[in-house]
């Protein structure tokens, strides 16, 4: 029986890249995800994380490090 192969982790700068490629570009999610070979149900995911956080494209001034970014899309403690 065949291995599934593994599934690649999404990075915060692929995160950035689905901000920038649905606000820049127009894209869809579907195209976006096709894009970065990520599934559809991620991107949008992480569309709604970044509404929810209040993020919008470009990034605001000190959302540079990627720490500071991922804390504002995942930090928050329960739904």
């Amino acid at each position: 029986m065949p291995r599934r192969k593994q599934a690649r982790r999404t990075t915060v700068r692929d995160i950035r890249t689905i901000l920038r490629l649905t606000h820049e570009e127009g894209l869809s999610v579907r195209e976006i995800a096709e894009r970065l070979k990520i599934g559809k149900s991620s991107v949008s995911t992480y569309l709604l994380r970044a509404r929810e956080a209040g993020l919008s494209w470009p990034l605001p001034i000190g959302s540079d490090e990627d720490a500071k970014l991922e804390r504002r899309l995942f930090g928050r403690a329960g739904r």
